[in-house]
């Protein structure tokens, strides 16, 4: 999963990095539907390698940022590390209040004909790149130091053999 995530993250900064920063460029919306697809992929990341370690994570189906996030803040406290930044929960939860169950960026309506995209401010690409990147320094920090455990554990059970 965190492989996936990685081909969000870099694309949306591929596509940042080409455009002349005219927020009102048509190429915002897949920035910001693979950032966010970034977001919910690494959050589901985190939490299976915390299943990996025994905690009940249940049945990653939720697409809700909010839900994710505070489902890993929740196994970091418990496991004594941690958590994710108050930056990047708001950076997360700002996501999530824009499109909390992966929908508005794929359909053009929702199910009840409404349009999924209501009009806004313009987008700063610049502050959302910088957003990003935090973002993207925590999650796999967390990630990384989760699969760094993992891996000793197997090992010291191979150990006790």
């Amino acid at each position: 999963m965190g492989f996936i995530a990685r081909g969000y993250f870099e694309g949306a900064n591929l596509l940042v990095e080409t455009l002349d920063h005219n927020p009102s460029n048509i190429l915002v919306y897949p920035i910001v539907f693979l950032y966010r697809h970034f977001i919910e992929i690494q959050l589901k990341a985190i939490l299976t390698e915390f299943q990996e370690m025994g905690c009940d994570v249940g049945r990653l189906l939720s697409h809700n940022l909010e839900f994710l996030l505070n489902m890993v803040n929740d196994k970091c406290n418990q496991r004594s590390l941690q958590s994710l930044s108050d930056e990047v929960g708001e950076v997360i939860q700002e996501f999530n209040e824009f499109d909390s169950n992966s929908q508005t960026f794929r359909y053009s309506r929702n199910r009840n004909g409404d349009p999924n995209i209501p009009e806004h401010d313009t987008l700063g690409l610049d502050r959302l790149k910088t957003s990003m990147d935090l973002v993207e320094s925590e999650l796999y920090g967390l990630l990384t130091e989760l699969r760094e455990t993992n891996k000793i554990n197997q090992e010291i059970s191979k150990e006790n053999i």
